[in-house]
């Protein structure tokens, strides 16, 4: 069953001026009270290794110099050296060392330090068997690491979800954070924590009864769940009940509990969704204290917002503030981190200055009174993180006291580009810094971007930084680092070339298909491409059809030089080189006159279909056609333009028998037609005697009784046609 108790009643503890004579009351409190810790503002690697200083209080041993006795000023963690961050809880600490291994000391009870008990330590104890940590940071009572895979683990107090293993049960050990890669910085909140990846987008998990998940909800989540609307984050914080980010553009949200204004939009209001802070650009880092927030930007300058009943905005009253503040009397910070109720910031020069509330020494200048404006932490040099707890604070001081030498960045990008330098997919830019050995360490890493897509300068504190990038075009990234000696190295840039539009591709058709959509010829189809961003790389060479075919089709492709492709099919392309077929059948070839012609004429095309004929039947009696050779010409033409042009030929014979032979079909009169048929028989007898006179006489005859008998046996027609046929003979 959940124990949750209200945060409106954290300000009953805050009246308390005397819990250090009261430890273990105090710690009861904490616990059901909930006080925070939070937060440092930069978990991730810090500069050059170095070993730790803390102050404060210590009724856990969360100093971890081997007693439970506070400390109003800083000293030295136990056998711990070569640390590259720090981070705390409410009253546990942490601490990553150049090895990748991770540290921890103080309070134990749910298994936060990760070391496979749930009993205090006040000296460092090894987290599990984590290698290849590259971040980390604590929640109230529960830790966070990232691996340098981009893989989150966690261990400790797991009743709302805070461990993001799906379950709610705590655990000693590391558990691995479900469905997260690509993480690049994670902050642990009062009872919830955070996740930023390399896209930009934020993911959370764990308690959400104010909101602090940002999905719009206030259901608690025991997996990632991501951060509704909000891309383009650089940087995360958390408070207790809150969450922060940063964004590329140096504007800074915040979502969750605002009870005394924390989320900095000028009202009390909650939001279960991101909400920009009021009035703050150019923000380099963000911070969270318990119920306050923190920025600093590019000038140096700190600025708070929320509560301040301890003098936590270090702005020299104790009024709550909706919107930020300046603090007073600092300038040139460099870093800052939120403690409970109280604020650090590092210095140019590498001094401390710590503020608000003092009860436990926690500003560790000697004495235990509340501050509201910034105090020097004496004797306190060389510093290159700082984070901050409930009731403690700790330092990492550097291990290097000269460096004259500048870090250098490598700057990948992923995916990597094609062989032409393009890349057809959102891009990433990774920035890597590393230090010259036994240097400083790198403190930041300083880039703008321009071209295409513009970015103001941004600043990320530690080694490593990541730029994603989505416009379309040529971006130059223009980056640099320093370290923690104040050595800059010189400008270095990276181009990047992204074209995620595919290339365009046209076709022209030679020759073009006539009105029916055929062509009578091959056919060439010619392919255009183009590309405004990358170029065009390929594109298909003209195509020839030559086979004979309806529906044909051809496919061409285009690629350009970002690996994009494109490719238009040409479709409906008709071929039919073949004229059509003409063909006749029943030709006799030779018919006398008394018989009929009956030629039939046929024209197909089994491909385009024919258009037009000439082609008619040739039909009729023989002597309705001229005597002698006859010639038929016929052409067709199909819709694909081909003609074909043929031709049939018969002859027409003229003879005695055939001439008597109509004439007895034509006169019904058989005396009639007998004596002319005698006739045409005497002709041809004189014929063959080779008597052409006699011929002539008896054919004259016939011809003569043949136009007598027009109008009676005949008709007129019919007798002029017999009379010329006769003198064909």
């Amino acid at each position: 069953m959940k124990t949750f108790v209200s945060h409106y009643a954290v300000p009953v503890l805050r009246r308390l001026r005397n819990i250090e004579k009261m430890a273990a009351v105090a710690l009861t409190l904490l616990i059901f009270l909930g006080v925070s810790a939070l937060r440092s503002a930069a978990a991730a690697p810090s500069a050059s290794p170095g070993t730790v200083k803390i102050w404060g209080g210590n009724y856990s041993g969360q100093l971890g110099n081997g007693t439970t006795t506070d400390s109003l000023t800083a000293v030295e963690v136990n056998n711990l050296t070569s640390v590259l961050a720090i981070s705390s809880g409410a009253n546990h600490s942490l601490a990553l060392k150049s090895d990748g291994t991770v540290w921890g000391w103080g309070y134990n009870v749910v298994g936060q330090l990760g070391n496979g008990t749930m009993t205090n330590s006040s000296t460092p104890v090894q987290m599990g068997a984590l290698r290849g940590i590259s971040a980390i940071s604590g929640g109230d009572y529960h830790s966070l690491a990232l691996t340098s895979n981009g893989t989150v683990w966690a261990c400790g107090y797991n009743n709302y979800g805070q461990l993001g293993n799906g379950t709610t049960t705590n655990s000693s050990f590391p558990v691995q954070v479900g469905g997260l890669s690509g993480v690049v910085a994670v902050k642990g909140g009062g009872y919830h924590s955070m996740a930023l990846k390399s896209d930009g987008t934020v993911w959370t998990w764990g308690s959400n009864f104010d909101g602090q998940l940002g999905n719009g909800t206030t259901d608690d989540s025991s997996m990632p769940v991501q951060v509704s609307g909000l891309t383009g984050v650089v940087a995360i914080a958390a408070g207790r009940w809150h969450s922060l980010a940063l964004k590329s553009d140096g504007t800074v949200t915040a979502w969750g509990l605002n009870y005394y204004g924390q989320l900095g939009n000028g009202s009390t209001t909650n939001s279960s969704t991101p909400m920009p802070v009021s009035t703050l650009t150019d923000v380099a880092a963000i911070a969270g204290g318990a119920f306050h927030s923190m920025a600093l930007k590019t000038d140096g300058t700190a600025w708070t917002w929320g509560e301040n009943i301890f003098g936590q905005l270090g702005n020299g009253n104790t009024a709550n503030r909706l919107t930020p503040v300046q603090v007073s009397n600092l300038s040139g910070a460099k870093t800052i981190s939120g403690g409970a109720f109280h604020s650090l910031a590092i210095k140019s020069d590498g001094t401390v200055t710590t503020w608000g509330f003092n009860t436990y020494g926690q500003l560790g200048n000697g004495n235990n009174l509340n501050s509201p404006t910034p105090v020097l932490i004496n004797g306190l040099t060389e510093v290159v993180a700082i984070a901050g707890g409930a009731s403690h604070s700790l330092a990492i001081v550097s291990s290097h006291t000269l460096d004259a030498d500048a870090p250098t960045t490598t700057a990948r990008v992923s995916p990597l580009p094609g062989l032409a330098g393009w890349n057809n997919n959102d891009v990433t830019v990774a920035l890597s810094a590393s230090d010259n050995q036994d240097g400083s360490g790198v403190k930041e890493i300083t880039w703008f971007a321009s071209g295409t897509e513009t970015i103001a300068t941004t600043i990320v504190d530690g080694a490593s930084a990541s730029i994603p990038i989505n416009t379309e075009g040529r971006t130059l990234i223009t980056f640099h680092a320093t370290d923690n000696a104040g050595n800059s190295e010189a400008e270095e840039t990276v181009t990047v070339k992204l074209d995620k539009t595919l290339p365009s591709l046209s076709m022209s058709r030679i020759p073009a298909p006539n009105s029916y959509g055929w062509n009578n010829t091959e056919v060439v189809v010619n392919f255009t491409c183009a590309d405004d961003l990358s170029g065009v790389a390929s594109c298909s060479s003209p195509m020839s059809l030559t086979a004979e075919g309806p529906n044909q089709s051809v496919t061409g492709s285009t690629s350009d030089n970002a690996g994009n492709s494109a490719s238009l099919t040409v479709s409906g392309i008709n071929i039919d080189k073949a004229p059509p077929v003409v063909s006749f059948s029943g030709n006799a070839g030779s018919y006398p006159l008394d018989q009929m012609v009956n030629i039939t004429c046929s024209a197909t095309d089994n491909l385009s279909g024919l258009l037009s004929s000439t082609c008619k039947n040739i039909t009729g009696p023989a002597f309705t056609f001229p005597p002698g050779i006859n010639t038929f010409k016929v052409s067709a033409t199909d819709k694909a333009g081909n003609v074909s042009q043929s031709s049939t030929t018969f002859t027409v014979t003229s003879s005695f028998d055939s001439l008597c032979i109509l004439t007895h079909q034509w006169i019904s009169k058989a005396g009639v037609a007998n004596s002319l048929c005698a006739k045409l028989d005497a002709a041809e007898a004189a014929a063959a005697r080779g008597n052409l006179n006699a011929k002539a006489g008896s054919l004259g005859a016939y011809i003569n009784e043949v136009l007598a008998q027009g109008g009676k046996s005949l008709t007129v027609e019919q007798a002029t046609l017999l009379a010329q046929l006769a003198s064909g003979l």
